[in-house]
């Protein structure tokens, strides 16, 4: 779909009140259709999980996805594996977790993310008490040495018993799944935003049959 598509997407977002989870992998959405994402999600509130992995937003992506995390508090899972966000990537990332109060599950594997990085999120989670597992799988420079030991304090903080005690805030929408893994198509785009106002008109008519 491009970031083009992503884009069009986005502003569906902005006013959809009901989905929950959203698919983008393998979508070639680089760091301009990411921009468009995380200004739809400082105002979207029922999106529970996003998917943008295999793309290429890189570290511009990741920053546009922090500074929506600092305010967003529906999503609690975010795939973000395979975007070589790097060190920069992963520190803003960091900086957002120190913030946000929803987010339970983050992954970044394969993003050529290195010691800097690591310990960034590492910190953060210092101070985040919610996020209960981080995907760091295949980022090489934490296989050995330092980067282990980063990656067993990371390990040891999330396994603390009272975080993971903590219940998700899981909400039922009526509009639940919507896939755009490999969505190439226009009409498909067209099509998905048409289904993302159908439901909204739908949720609005019960509204008024409860209010009346």
């Amino acid at each position: 779909i491009g970031d083009e598509g992503a884009k069009r997407l986005a502003i569906a977002l902005m006013v959809n009140k009901s989905l929950q989870v959203m698919d983008f992998e393998s979508n070639n959405i680089g760091a301009e259709g990411v921009k468009h994402l995380g200004v739809a999600l400082k105002v979207n509130q029922s999106l529970r999980e996003i998917s943008v992995g295999d793309n290429q937003i890189g570290v511009e992506g990741a920053k546009s996805l922090a500074t929506a995390l600092m305010v967003n508090k529906s999503l609690q899972d975010i795939n973000l594996r395979g975007n070589n966000i790097g060190d920069k990537g992963a520190q803003s990332l960091a900086s957002s977790l120190v913030l946000n109060q929803s987010l339970c599950q983050l992954y970044l594997s394969g993003n050529n993310i290195g010691h800097q990085g690591a310990k960034a999120i590492a910190d953060a989670l210092e101070y985040n008490h919610v996020i209960k597992k981080i995907g760091l799988r295949d980022n090489r420079s934490l296989s050995g040495g330092e980067g282990s030991i980063i990656r067993k304090r990371i390990y040891t903080i999330l396994r603390d018993a009272k975080r993971q005690a903590r219940p998700n805030n899981i909400v039922n929408c009526l509009l639940e799944h919507l896939k755009m893994s490999v969505c190439t198509k226009e009409k498909d785009i067209a099509s998905n935003i048409s289904e993302l106002k159908r439901k909204d008109d739908i949720i609005a008519g019960k509204d008024d049959e409860i209010a009346l």
